[in-house]
């Protein structure tokens, strides 16, 4: 009896030791994944845009605020999946951050109600008045890519 309960804990120990321990994926290994992720996204956001002006060239403010309003679920998802990947040990903290910017940056951008404020914020794209430049410095600062964008 008592072999039988021993048993377990020592398969457990055994199958741990042979496995040597998860570390979880480099950081590089976490940047490819995640900026593969972003990829998908911004293909995704560019094909909303693409589709979403009568006149790329001159499009107008409502214009703007609809694609602005569509591409929020994108940005949420690609955010949600980036933070569902496996993060390298040690790093969960500064990445999680890093999301958290990006979260926030998105409920600050999904409160735009009037055209001529969407328009704005386009035009305000990588200066310090655009909402995501705190987040896409962070994150080129880690290492991101496509995730820093």
């Amino acid at each position: 009896m008592l072999r039988k309960s021993l048993l377990p804990p020592f398969v457990v120990a055994l199958s741990l030791a042979s496995c040597g321990g998860d570390s979880g994926p480099s950081k590089a290994e976490f940047i490819e994944d995640a900026d593969a992720i972003c990829r998908e996204g911004d293909q995704r956001a560019e094909e909303i845009a693409g589709e979403a002006f009568q006149d790329p060239e001159n499009p107008t403010a409502g214009e703007v605020l609809a694609v602005l309003k569509e591409l929020i679920p994108v940005q949420r998802e690609t955010i949600d999946d980036v933070r569902e990947l496996e993060m390298p040990d040690g790093e969960e903290d500064e990445i999680n951050s890093i999301l958290d910017q990006a979260d926030a940056a998105t409920d600050e951008a999904a409160e735009i109600q009037d055209p001529q404020e969407a328009v704005a914020v386009v035009q305000a794209s990588d200066t310090p008045r655009d909402p995501f430049y705190e987040a896409d410095k962070a994150a080129q600062d880690y290492g991101f890519e496509d995730c820093g964008e």
